[in-house]
């Protein structure tokens, strides 16, 4: 059975090669499985209730592309490969405006209809 030491001895090691990102979702799954055994009355306490957020974590990635290496990583891609890229950066699209898209939503104008989104794994029609 898993006990507070255990948990936490777990999080340390992924503090040591994960993101403080990776480590905090983790901690936050291990409370909301072990809160969710005892609404469940599989356990009687909590193991999880007091993890602590290790105190080494490895800092967030903050690199971004400048706009020079966008338009050069652009440039390289098909017209396929560049269409969604170029869209989701105009911030334009809703995500499930963005994953309903399909070749006959474009026209030879350069235009765009929006007829069907995605909502829950599925395609609705309407936009």
């Amino acid at each position: 059975m898993a006990d507070k030491f255990m948990l936490q001895t777990h999080l340390n090691n992924l503090a040591t090669r994960l993101s403080q990102d990776r480590v905090k979702h983790a901690r936050s799954y291990l409370k909301s499985i072990f809160d969710e055994a005892i609404d469940q009355q599989f356990l009687v306490s909590d193991p999880a209730w007091k993890l602590k957020v290790p105190n080494h974590l490895r800092p967030k990635n903050k690199q971004v592309l400048t706009w020079e290496q966008m338009r050069e990583a652009l440039a390289k891609a098909s017209t396929r490969g560049r269409v969604l890229p170029m869209l989701d950066m105009t911030g334009a699209l809703r995500p499930s405006e963005l994953f309903a898209l399909r070749w006959p939503s474009f026209d030879n104008r350069n235009t765009l209809s929006i007829t069907e989104t995605v909502y829950k794994g599925q395609i609705r029609p309407f936009g």
